[in-house]
């Protein structure tokens, strides 16, 4: 007879080694069932699953991705660089909103082998930046932080979602938060443009408010000479 005390050990060890366990797919995520003993022993099958799944331990792995949209922000040290067409090298604060198309998680970590995070901090933000400076590189400095920076996000936005959605990103927003990091030496030359152009409607305002009050002493003089002849 086997005592009650080693058959309660054998047990306790047969729980400790079984492989299969269950997990829960939380709410806004995509579970991604990956088989590890796969070809190149790394990742082989993937399957998307939700809800309560049952899977082994030993070779399979359960990775679960958030699909809702999230957002993430590049500012400071962290803000995206571009260059305009004179070579100008220049920079902004910027904010994108985006989630994972759950039928093509599966896909996107095959591709990568990373979490979510570690995606947008280097192949979203990658991609984001380099649309950036493909837009900029067509635009001179005064375009892109003057009246064109509209057209600077609008264009940055399309290149992102052809780059973005075609691989399984849901893309909801994309905003420049900041002014542009503009370099000191462009900033006076901006500044002196300014005053110049100022100091020119001023003149020209002035040269319109001689000519009107000149107009208005000859127009007196006309109507002073005809009193006379009356």
């Amino acid at each position: 007879v086997v005592p009650l005390a080693v058959v309660a050990v054998i047990l306790a060890i047969l729980v400790a080694v079984q492989p299969f366990r269950f997990t829960t797919i939380q709410p806004g995520n995509v579970g991604i069932k990956v088989d590890l003993l796969g070809r190149d022993r790394q990742v082989g099958n993937t399957e998307t699953v939700v809800g309560r799944v049952l899977y082994n331990t030993w070779s399979t792995q359960i990775v679960q991705y958030p699909y809702t949209t999230q957002r993430f922000e590049w500012y400071g040290e962290e803000a995206l660089k571009f260059s305009s067409t004179e070579g100008v090298r220049l920079g902004a604060d910027v904010a994108i909103s985006l989630g994972v198309d759950p039928t093509k998680a599966a896909s996107l970590y095959v591709k990568y082998r990373k979490s979510l995070e570690a995606m947008i901090d280097n192949e979203v933000r990658d991609r984001v930046n380099g649309c950036m400076n493909q837009v900029s590189s067509t635009m001179t400095v005064d375009q892109v932080i003057g009246v064109e920076r509209a057209t600077l996000l609008e264009k940055t936005l399309e290149c992102i979602n052809l780059r973005l959605v075609s691989e399984g990103f849901v893309l909801n927003d994309f905003q420049i938060t900041s002014e542009f990091y503009v370099p000191d030496s462009i900033k006076a030359k901006i500044e002196e443009q300014i005053q110049a152009q100022q100091a020119a409607i001023a003149a020209e305002n002035k040269v319109r408010q001689i000519e009107a009050e000149a107009k208005q002493r000859v127009a007196e003089s006309q109507g002073q000479a005809q009193a006379r002849q009356i």
